[in-house]
């Protein structure tokens, strides 16, 4: 079918995972308790378990009023009409929601590939997944293959494995790969994937190489699309650029974990390896501990990282939560500073820790356990207390301060 260029994902290889469609009509047929069961009404009117025969031939209910739902489990009959001005939509159709940039989100990889990944099928039976990864001070984008767990892109004339990364989500129907041979020929918004070390931004792309089907990325600078097989880099003249589909509301793209644009800080995937600049506090014990955050319940809660252990400790629902994949937090040590939160009130800037599932900000605490053991937790605006976890379990603290950056 000609859709002006663009192969939506339609196409029988690509298979968004678990995706839950908003909205709900119910399906059009019989009424509940039409016809009834052999034996299921009284003869007699007004006793209990009484259902009425189903009416005669040709007969419909009046419709209901302005503003009726009908009880759970109802479901009206085939060629009921419903008010005046409503036009019920076809069998099997779901509504288009609003979707906005903030509806694409990059989630660590904990082992599990996440509802909604986009996935596609590579030709050899597999499928694999839009992924990236940090590497040489950027972010690239590549694959996942969840049997092996690690993502594969490209950098300097060779593929990268790697082992941590992110994944990215879209929503149902929330993209298209437009045809392309330079990029900056390109017609639809496409998405971004990453950057390099320079800032420049980096798209996803998918092409062919000897009947199969790869991941790799283009950019402004290289035109071209890259990509990584069996150990190499390669490029590809002809390729399809990730893209959103038409309707999206492009937002300040890049900005899906919500940070500000002059923000002089960053989110670096954990490799392994404390990065230069992560932000710190002396726990105590003589160690020090850095601010991180993970992706938990459908949210990217902050937390703590301690080096010594390789693991990110967060809390959630009443207990820590500790996360194996997480992000830690950079920036100048002249470019933050802790700030006493009185009465939920917050003085300066703060720095953006991460949301809940509902897209609501979450900030980073510094709390105090038994008055003596600084801990790295979390607050939300206008809230009189801070949450962290602590020997396994989601503590509260109601004197805290908050990280602002200047």
């Amino acid at each position: 079918m000609d859709n002006g260029g663009k192969n939506n994902n339609e196409n029988n290889n690509e298979q968004p995972v678990n995706n839950q469609y908003g909205g709900f009509y119910p399906p059009f047929g019989n009424p509940y308790g039409y016809p009834p069961q052999q034996n299921s009404y009284s003869q007699n009117e007004g006793q209990s378990g009484f259902y009425p025969p189903p009416p005669g031939a040709g007969f419909y209910p009046p419709p209901p009023g302005p503003g009726f739902f009908p009880p759970q489990g109802f479901y009206p009959p085939q060629g009921f009409y419903p008010p005046q001005g409503y036009f019920p939509p076809p069998q099997g159709y779901y509504p288009p929601q609003q979707i906005t940039t903030d509806s694409y989100k990059w989630i660590p990889f904990n082992g599990t590939i996440p509802e909604n990944a986009l996935g596609i099928n590579n030709g050899t039976g597999k499928i694999i997944f839009v992924a990236r990864a940090s590497i040489n001070n950027g972010l690239h984008p590549g694959y996942a293959d969840p049997e092996t767990k690690e993502c594969y892109t490209s950098w300097g004339g060779k593929q990268i494995t790697c082992k941590e990364f992110e994944v990215l989500t879209v929503p149902p129907g929330g993209y298209q790969w437009e045809p392309c041979s330079n990029f900056k020929n390109l017609q639809g918004n496409p998405i971004i994937g990453g950057y390099e070390s320079n800032k420049t931004k980096i798209y996803v792309i998918k092409c062919m190489h000897n009947g199969t089907l790869c991941i790799g990325k283009t950019s402004n600078e290289i035109v071209c699309g890259n990509y990584g097989f069996e150990g190499k880099e390669l490029r590809a003249g002809n390729f399809e650029v990730l893209v959103y589909p038409p309707g999206v509301k492009i937002s300040n793209e890049e900005q899906t974990k919500n940070d500000p644009i002059d923000a002089p800080y960053k989110w670096i995937l954990f490799d392994g390896i404390i990065p230069a600049n992560a932000v710190g506090i002396t726990n105590g014990f003589g160690n020090t501990i850095f601010v991180a955050r993970a992706y938990i319940h459908d949210g990217l809660h902050p937390g703590y990282v301690d080096p010594n252990k390789m693991k990110c400790y967060t809390s959630y629902g009443g207990a820590q939560e500790i996360c194996d994949s997480f992000e830690i937090l950079i920036m100048p040590n002249d470019r933050y500073r802790w700030v006493p939160c009185i009465n939920g009130q917050i003085t300066g800037k703060p720095v953006i820790g991460g949301y809940e599932a509902n897209n609501t900000n979450i900030y980073i605490a510094k709390c105090m356990y038994n008055d003596s053991i600084p801990c790295i937790g979390k607050t939300w605006e206008n809230a009189q207390i801070a949450n962290y976890g602590l020997l396994g379990t989601e503590l509260k603290s109601d004197q805290f301060e908050i990280l602002t950056y200047i």
